[in-house]
């Protein structure tokens, strides 16, 4: 069996954890520069304002119903999120818990009867609530699909508990929602996957579990023949399929000034790096290529026009932050060009293995395999601190002069625009919440 424990609008969430004051007030999260919709309370979704919209076409409806908008605080959500995320592993094990995002992990259980996985589901939620002020949906099913399309219904009924269990070969528990439920919100089944479903008047999931599996994978692939042998209660989908998607990782952002000095975009570029890093790590992956992208506003005059990317592979994969970062600075090297405005960059690692499969060279030395192992050591430890002390407390290379709040060496124009960022209660002892 699994659970899925998925946090509830998990950015509007995290503020109002420290603002009870907005426990019933319409509440978005916007993105990197203040521009689009990226979290919604249930009274925002309930006005009527979508995920993703750009926040000056709102504008009437921000009034209107009185929301309370927020910038994005990457730093309280994720310190948040390492806390839940440790909760959940000190109740189930650290051996059983897959995270696969930053508001969702999963949990294997052992087999047990509806009613004492009821009350599991039911006392880690109430210990959440308790420990951390988050709601959460709990979906528990014979799979990860299962139990992941769980915990999506459970968020539309008014009147549950948070939590769902769904027994293996409970039919007639799946004749109801689960049935009901579209296709095309279904996890694994994509965007283009969903319409084409939809053309074929397939639009809920009992219609495609109607199917024959034979016919779904003649048509739409290995992918899609799990996604239906996992609706049926199969599991087969194992943790680096559900944990990497595309067997990438991506960290990006629009810049909140336009970058026009190379040390700027270097010291972005490292930012990028680092986060992308740390995911890596927290993944227990590697990565084997690093590819570095800038580019100009796409609202630029045609002559001030330019985007580029280019990719650096490594001699054997790695989650080091120096090594990664070494290799995205040779890709930037590759595409920079001076004299233009730019507004976008990011850095993508690819080539994922993870750490306990990984293959080295036949012709690596038992010297090099002993750095490996040190630089690896150094890096848990560099996370352990950032942790426990607040991110980049220690940091590498352009990173950490970035970060450093007595650095004036780089003018920070790459940072983002958050007119109404809330404080870091969590991670900065400037930001501590006063009472009086």
């Amino acid at each position: 069996m699994y659970a899925l424990i998925d946090a509830n609008n998990f950015f509007v969430s995290c503020e109002r954890v420290f603002r009870p004051d907005l426990a019933d007030v319409p509440v978005l999260v916007l993105s990197n520069n203040d521009g689009c919709v990226v979290s919604r309370s249930n009274e925002v979704k309930a006005a009527g304002i979508p995920m993703g919209a750009p926040r000056f076409q709102i504008e009437t409806k921000i009034k209107k119903f009185g929301v309370e908008c927020f910038s994005s605080n990457f730093r309280l959500y994720g310190d948040l999120s390492d806390r839940l995320m440790r909760l959940i592993r000190a109740e189930s094990g650290s051996n059983r818990q897959e995270i696969y995002s930053i508001d969702e992990c999963f949990v294997w259980l052992d087999e047990m009867d509806e009613a004492r996985l009821s009350v599991w589901a039911r006392r880690l939620r109430g210990k959440i609530s308790q420990g951390l002020g988050l709601p959460v949906s709990i979906g528990v099913a014979p799979s990860k699909t299962l139990a992941k399309l769980a915990s999506e219904i459970i968020k539309s009924d008014p009147l549950n508990d948070g939590t769902l269990v769904l027994p293996p070969g409970d039919d007639e528990r799946r004749a109801g929602s689960v049935r009901e439920f579209p296709v095309g919100q279904v996890w694994g089944i994509g965007r283009a996957t969903g319409a084409k479903l939809v053309e074929k008047k397939i639009d809920t999931a009992g219609k495609f579990m109607d199917m024959s599996r034979e016919w779904v994978r003649a048509n739409f692939g290995l992918g899609a023949a799990k996604t239906w042998a996992e609706l049926h209660g199969t599991a087969c989908i194992d943790q680096l399929e559900a944990m990497v998607s595309h067997r990438q990782i991506l960290r990006s952002r629009s810049f909140g000034q336009a970058v026009t000095e190379k040390e700027q975009m270097q010291a972005a570029v490292s930012e990028f790096v680092t986060l992308a890093a740390e995911a890596c790590r927290r993944m227990g992956a590697r990565a084997n290529m690093v590819t570095v992208f800038i580019r100009t506003s796409n609202f630029a005059p045609v002559n001030q026009l330019y985007g580029n990317s280019a990719s650096v592979s490594l001699p054997m994969s790695s989650s080091n932050s120096g090594q990664l970062m070494s290799a995205a600075m040779r890709a930037l090297g590759r595409v920079w060009q001076p004299g233009f405005a730019y507004k976008k960059a990011g850095v993508m690692l690819s080539g994922l293995e993870q750490e306990n499969a990984w293959q080295p060279s036949l012709w690596l030395s038992a010297a090099a395999m002993q750095a490996d192992e040190r630089q690896s050591g150094l890096m848990k430890k560099v996370d352990q601190l950032n942790r426990r002390y607040g991110q980049r407390v220690v940091g590498a290379g352009w990173a950490g002069m970035s970060h450093h709040p007595k650095s004036k060496k780089i003018e920070q124009k790459w940072f983002s625009r958050a007119t109404n960022r809330s404080p870091e209660y969590s991670t900065d002892w400037q930001h501590l919440q006063r009472v009086r």
